[in-house]
């Protein structure tokens, strides 16, 4: 008898739903994730979503949960009306893994999957014995103009253990902004504030909120990523030199730097002051990405979170203002720091297990179609990495800041670059484990929990590469030697065209 396994995560039929449902986490959810590539390969069982083709499936990996993982069965559902394409004689079985993704890139025999819509490219370089290289010719169009800005290549572009060739190993599919702070724009008004320009700025609002009994931030804390995500932006603007050394894939990384210090040092500031965080450190640390957003935009608990652009349908759905003539909707650009104003971005990108099948091959060429994610566009919380693709989908909020992130450089998000390192394990803990210490009015613990931070990271370095005690000690030589530079403003190449 098949076992039932169902799609999409407990609880998302709820209105209440984004990327996970309130109470639980998609580790916790699918930390048996492994067992659903088995269930889907029985005979007489599949996680379908595309029934209407007989013939042969092709698993499909994604990190998606409610409205995203809709939205891509959506996508999914159009391709057959794609323009150069035929009717599809397969169809398409869907394996939410969650934060699990990785697992998706080592399954071998039934339990392999075919494509796996990666939202960690980092991982990618990795796992290039698991993976089908792609043609150089997807990179671009046929006038050989590029389909995707130029900071993709040093994630997706890797040599050829075989054959010694550089090639893809992946295509980008989606982008995600990641420097935009959503705000209630009736309270600013209210308390006649303006988006601040600078985190003095920034630091200054809070002050104001705070004395007037209004939490300033709301942080998904459960989800690692979104305080990796405050740490990105913070780190890069105090010090773009720092975050791009920490991005290179040579170890050791400089973690024990000054600048790195300072980052932290900043995070605190903003953390730390008493009621500073809706409900405090408690709340914030088992609350996830969709309901921080609700904090703000559906229980008027927090006046701001820093959140990527795919936040847009959770607000959508739970701010009525929206409905109304008036809109009470704002997002600001994530203010500069000592360095300027950060442009971090991260994606999705579809990758192939090896050997890929002919259908497996079909379908990434058919998602790699400027045309098929418009629905998904249209719907809001997806910004296309295609250069072609059409900006007529996007709301009036987003299409500026999609541009944005078409036209500027930008720095690729750094915990999905560090692979492990950058993982739930790695630094989403760290900042966990930070947040919880200083946060609540504990400004005078933030010096001690960098220096915890700090150690921890190094720890989490040397416990994935193996090292032995001699090599420690040659990493830690360099660290030391490292921690007495600064880095400053000077950045080497930010990621973007």
């Amino acid at each position: 008898m098949c076992p039932l396994v169902d799609p999409r995560p407990p609880g998302t039929s709820s209105p209440d739903a984004g990327r996970a449902t309130p109470g639980s986490s998609r580790r916790t959810l699918l930390r048996g994730a492994a067992l659903l590539p088995l269930a889907a390969s029985l005979p007489g069982c599949s996680l379908a979503t595309d029934l209407v083709n007989p013939g042969p499936g092709v698993k499909v990996a994604v990190s998606w949960s409610a409205d995203e993982l809709a939205a891509f069965r959506r996508v999914l559902g159009r391709l057959d009306s794609l323009p150069g394409f035929k009717k599809r004689n397969y169809r398409v079985d869907l394996v939410p893994l969650g934060d699990d993704i990785s697992y998706a890139l080592t399954g071998r025999g039934a339990g392999r999957l075919d494509l796996v819509m990666l939202p960690r490219p980092g991982l990618v370089g990795e796992s290039l014995d698991s993976l089908q290289p792609l043609s150089p010719g997807l990179w671009q169009e046929e006038g050989g103009q590029p389909r995707y800005s130029a900071g993709w290549r040093s994630l997706l572009f890797h040599r050829n253990p075989r054959t010694g060739e550089t090639l893809p190993y992946g295509l980008p599919f989606k982008l995600a902004h990641k420097s935009l702070v959503w705000y209630r724009t009736d309270l600013f008004k209210r308390h006649r504030l303006s988006p601040p320009e600078t985190w003095q700025d920034w630091l200054g609002i809070n002050a104001k909120l705070i004395e007037s009994g209004v939490a300033p931030l709301a942080l998904g804390g459960a989800d690692g990523w979104m305080l990796t995500g405050f740490f990105e932006n913070v780190l890069l603007g105090h010090s773009p030199s720092a975050y791009d050394q920490l991005s290179a894939a040579s170890a050791p990384r400089p973690w024990d730097t000054a600048d790195v210090r300072a980052a932290f040092q900043l995070l605190g500031q903003m953390w730390a002051p008493s009621r500073a965080l809706a409900g405090g450190v408690r709340k914030s640390l088992v609350q996830q990405f969709p309901d921080a957003v609700l904090e703000v935009f559906r229980y008027h608990r927090a006046a701001m979170v820093v959140a990527p652009d795919f936040a847009e349908p959770i607000v959508d759905r739970f701010d009525l203002s929206r409905r109304r003539a008036s809109d009470d909707v704002g997002i600001f650009a994530f203010p500069a720091l000592d360095c300027g104003q950060p442009l971090v971005a991260g994606g999705d990108v579809m990758v192939l297990t090896r050997p890929a099948s002919e259908q497996a091959k079909d379908l990434l060429a058919r998602l790699a179609n400027p045309s098929a994610p418009l629905e998904w566009m249209r719907a809001g919380g997806f910004i296309a990495a295609d250069l072609r693709a059409s900006q007529d989908g996007y709301s009036k909020e987003i299409e500026p800041f999609a541009r944005q992130v078409h036209t500027m450089p930008f720095h690729f998000d750094l915990a999905d670059q560090l692979g492990a390192v950058g993982s739930s394990e790695g630094l989403f803990r760290v900042l966990q484990d930070f947040l919880a210490e200083v946060g609540d009015g504990h400004a005078e613990r933030i010096e001690a929990a960098t220096d915890r931070a700090i150690k921890a990271l190094l720890a989490v370095e040397d416990a994935q590469s193996g090292d032995n005690a001699r090599e420690v000690e040659r990493r830690d030589l360099v660290r030391s030697q490292r921690a007495r530079g600064i880095n400053g403003c000077d950045g080497g190449s930010p990621d973007g065209s």
